[in-house]
């Protein structure tokens, strides 16, 4: 039982907690200390975060061929033909002298209306004349063919609950390949393939014969021969929805004529040497499809790689130089709570400022980019760029600035005009030597060591989740602890001041009530 000062007269406990105020000391030292380290974790995995970000988009741009190489076409006539190009197009100009007829989808409708005058999609077919011999376990299939001629059937089962629309949702949402509907005014079913091009091997066109005024017509000397892109088997789809004898329309493949070969596609967009064509139109005279450099957008990545450094650069280094003041520490509870909110978080931007000033994990780390980016390549290639200021990308003259990348627009667009494929293995050439590897390659290789670095000192990439698995987390562990030690010897050291305190009082208690014993004594005698 704790006494607080009633004997005395001492506020006891005023005593102790200035006493436990001078014991505390050494822990808000600690616990300032906790709070430094976990700032510096935050500011490294911030930094970490910048370089695996910027490590990722240099592999996905400067170093990808798809956009450093890209190409664009120009058409002579976009009405008629339009296209686009990769990396691979090179600068072959493809020629279209003819374009005899566009791919097209197979389709095909009812031969008659559905049901009575007053039928209705939207009611069960049980209910609707003209599927009064619906059977619900009529075998029903739907045949399209593949890429290759094969043919790809598909089941349906339906009941008479089902309304007509239902049932071509159904088969709309189907692999089937075909898309349905139904029109009220025709009260007619039409079906078509959802791809265009002719499949079904038995769908022949004649052999040309000019001569022969009725070639490929029924009854000719050299008719079509005409499979079905779209096949049905079962009474309801034949019968009820009137497609037995069906004629089926579509089904072709684009024809057309490129650079003195006559072949065909069975869509009209497809791709010839990393060229890919749109045919909109048929003609007879001659589109030309030219390939270039595409300027701007290579332009463009390399823009945003340098602006990417530069803004790395401009954000390590204003940590690398900041100065460490003094004078703000990190605030213990009792300081915070004497602050305004705002005063708090001024304080604390104040006392973080400096922490990894001179780090020299990322000092080394900042200049070993640097000289990846002065060196110049050696890749044994015919090329004039071997380095930056060879396509107009400068280090700044002002020092301050710490080696931020400046840009000649002009110079850079004409290098890439003139060799695409120089300015691409200036960045991604590789070797087996750093001299033989591009720019990026080589910033690649650094940022990897970097963030290996960075997350062995901080933690937060590269497996490093635990504190037990970097240096820093191994620190705070080991403060956590010896927290927690100093904490329980400031509970037994205020337990100790509470006790002695205590027996003091009952001592001055006792003593006071032997004195009024005393003195009672005393005066009953007098």
């Amino acid at each position: 039982m704790r006494m607080a000062g009633m004997a005395s007269g001492m506020d006891i406990q005023e005593i102790v907690n200035n006493l436990m105020m001078a014991e505390r000391m050494p822990m808000n030292k600690m616990l300032r200390e906790q709070q430094t380290i976990n700032w510096k974790m935050e500011s490294y995995r911030e930094i970490n975060t910048k370089f695996n970000t910027f490590r990722n988009n240099i592999f996905d741009n400067v170093m990808r061929a798809s956009t450093m190489l890209a190409k664009t076409v120009t058409s002579s006539n976009s009405n008629l033909v339009t296209a686009t190009g990769n990396s691979t197009v090179g600068n072959t100009t493809m020629r279209l002298s003819e374009v005899k007829q566009l791919a097209s989808a197979a389709s095909t409708a009812s031969t008659g209306s559905i049901g009575g005058a007053d039928f209705d999609p939207g009611k069960p077919i049980g209910e609707q004349p003209g599927f009064e011999d619906f059977n619900e376990d009529d075998e029903l299939t739907i045949t399209t063919y593949g890429p290759n001629g094969e043919p790809v059937p598909t089941e349906f089962k339906f009941s008479k609950d089902q309304s007509l629309n239902q049932i071509l949702q159904q088969i709309n949402s189907s692999n089937a390949g075909v898309t349905a509907f139904y029109d009220d005014v025709s009260k007619k079913v039409s079906f078509s393939r959802t791809e265009t091009g002719r499949f079904n091997p038995d769908n022949v066109d004649p052999m040309p014969d000019e001569s022969d005024p009725d070639n490929g017509e029924p009854g000719g000397s050299n008719p079509v021969v005409r499979g079905k892109e779209i096949e049905f088997a079962g009474d309801f789809f034949l019968k009820s929805l009137k497609l037995e004898d069906a004629m089926e329309s579509g089904g072709q493949n684009a024809k057309f004529t490129i650079n003195g070969l006559t072949t065909e596609r069975p869509t009209n967009t497809f791709t010839i040497s990393g060229m890919t064509i749109t045919l909109k139109e048929t003609f007879d005279n001659e589109v030309t499809l030219s390939p270039s450099t595409n300027t701007d957008e290579v332009f463009d990545t390399i823009k945003a790689f340098v602006d990417e450094y530069n803004e790395l650069l401009a954000h390590v280094n204003g940590v690398l130089t900041e100065d460490r003041n003094r004078n703000y520490q990190p605030l213990t509870d009792e300081e915070r709570e004497a602050l305004s909110e705002r005063e708090a978080e001024k304080w604390e931007d104040l006392a973080r400022q400096g922490l990894l000033k001179n780090d020299p994990i990322l000092r080394n780390q900042m200049d070993r980019l640097r000289s990846d980016l002065y060196t110049p390549i050696e890749t044994g290639m015919d090329t004039v760029f071997k380095h930056l200021s060879a396509i107009g990308i400068t280090t700044s003259a002002d020092y301050m600035e710490r080696g931020k990348l400046e840009i000649n627009e002009d110079k850079l667009r004409a290098a890439i005009e003139e060799d695409a494929e120089g300015v691409f293995n200036l960045f991604a050439a590789d070797g087996d030597t750093f001299a033989e590897k591009g720019l990026a390659r080589r910033l690649r290789d650094t940022l990897d060591t970097a963030i290996t670095q960075v997350a062995e000192r901080a933690g937060g990439l590269r497996g490093k989740v635990a504190n037990h698995q970097f240096t820093l987390g191994k620190n705070l562990e080991d403060l956590n602890t010896r927290i927690a030690n100093f904490e329980r010897r400031l509970e037994q050291r205020e337990q100790r001041y509470w006790s002695q305190f205590t027996a003091m009082e009952k001592a001055i208690h006792q003593m006071n009530s032997q004195s009024d014993f005393i003195y009672a004594q005393l005066f009953n005698q007098g």
